[in-house]
C-alpha cells in the first residue's frame, strides 16, 4: 500500500457529470495532486448514462445506493488497489486549488492523523468542522472550528473534502449503512474519536451551497430523512444527547413558525418532540 496515494470518490444522483461542481473542481485542480491518485464516479442514477474515460472509473448502481454503500464500494476499491487514503467530494461542492494543494501537503506528511477536513462555510458562517461534547452531542454547547491544526477532540465535519485513512476506516467496519445518507459523517467522525484518532483541520476555507439549508427546495421526505437520522445519532450517544436534540427541536419549531418557507415543516417538527422515527 502506498500511504501517500489517494482515491477520490464523487457520488452523483440525478446529475450528469458536467452538472457536478465537485467533478469540475477535480478536473481543474487535479494537477496539484502530485501523489498517486485516481477518481471514481459513483452513479446512483442508472437512467443517466455516464461513460468512463482514461481519467476516471465509473460505477453505476442498479438503484440509488445513497452515500454509505457508494463509499463502501470506493473503500473496497481503494483496498484492492493499494490506496492509502480516500477523498470524498460532494457533487455540489467546488473545492478550490488551495484545497488540492493542502491535500497534497497533508498526504506528504499526515503526522499520524487518520482524517483531515477543510473548513466549510455556509451562508457566511463556519458550518464544518464543529467541536462538541459527546455527552450533549453536536446540538448544544458546540463551537465551530475556525483555525487549522491538529485535534484529538470530538468533532463533526461534512463529508465533502474529507480525507480518510483506508486502514482506519476498515478497522471501524467501513461506512455504517444504517446511516445511508444523513448523519453518516457524524457517525464515522465519532467512531474515529472513540478510537483516539487525531484529525487535521486543513488550512483552507470552502464555500458550500448546502442543500439541506435551502428550505425553499426541501421536500417532506428529505426533511424526514435529516430529522430521523440526526435523532438516531443522538440516541446512539445516550439519553442526555437525545434530550439535547429534542430541546434544540423546540427552538427549531419557534424559528419555523416565524419563517414563511419553513412553516410547512412545523407539524412534523412537533411530532419529533415525542417520536423516535417518522416514515
Amino acid at each position: 500500500m502506498n500511504k501517500k496515494s489517494v482515491l477520490i470518490i464523487i457520488v452523483l444522483y440525478k446529475k450528469r457529470l458536467e452538472e457536478s461542481m465537485g467533478f469540475s473542481s477535480y478536473i481543474e485542480n487535479e494537477k496539484f495532486l502530485v501523489h498517486r491518485h485516481e477518481l471514481i464516479v459513483y452513479n446512483n442514477s442508472p437512467e443517466i448514462d455516464i461513460k468512463a474515460s482514461d481519467n476516471f472509473t465509473v460505477i453505476t448502481a442498479k438503484e440509488n445506493k445513497m452515500l454509505a454503500e457508494a463509499y463502501n464500494e470506493g473503500l473496497k476499491f481503494a483496498g484492492r488497489n493499494g490506496f492509502g487514503w480516500i477523498m470524498l467530494i460532494d457533487h455540489d461542492t467546488y473545492l478550490n486549488a488551495k484545497y488540492f494543494k493542502e491535500a497534497t501537503i497533508f498526504l506528504g506528511n499526515t503526522n499520524r492523523c487518520k482524517a483531515a477536513a477543510p473548513i466549510i462555510e455556509v451562508k457566511g458562517a463556519t458550518a464544518s468542522p464543529i467541536q462538541y461534547k459527546p455527552l450533549l452531542g453536536p446540538y448544544f454547547g458546540f463551537h465551530p472550528i475556525t483555525k487549522p491544526g491538529y485535534t484529538g477532540k470530538c468533532l463533526a465535519a461534512f463529508n465533502s473534502g474529507t480525507l480518510l485513512d483506508v486502514e482506519e476506516m476498515r478497522k471501524i467496519g467501513g461506512f455504517n449503512e444504517e446511516y445511508p445518507l444523513d448523519s453518516l459523517d457524524n457517525w464515522y467522525y465519532h467512531q474515529l474519536y472513540k478510537r483516539n484518532c487525531r484529525i487535521y483541520i486543513m488550512d483552507v476555507k470552502i464555500i458550500q451551497n448546502l442543500s439541506v439549508a435551502d428550505y425553499g427546495q426541501m421536500t417532506t421526505s428529505r426533511y424526514k430523512s435529516v430529522m430521523n437520522y440526526s435523532l438516531k445519532f443522538a440516541m446512539s450517544l445516550g439519553i442526555t444527547a437525545t434530550a439535547s436534540w429534542r430541546l434544540r427541536n423546540i427552538g427549531r419549531c419557534l424559528i419555523q413558525l416565524t419563517t414563511s418557507n419553513k412553516r410547512k415543516f412545523v407539524p412534523l417538527t412537533i411530532q419529533y418532540l415525542y417520536k423516535h422515527w417518522i416514515d
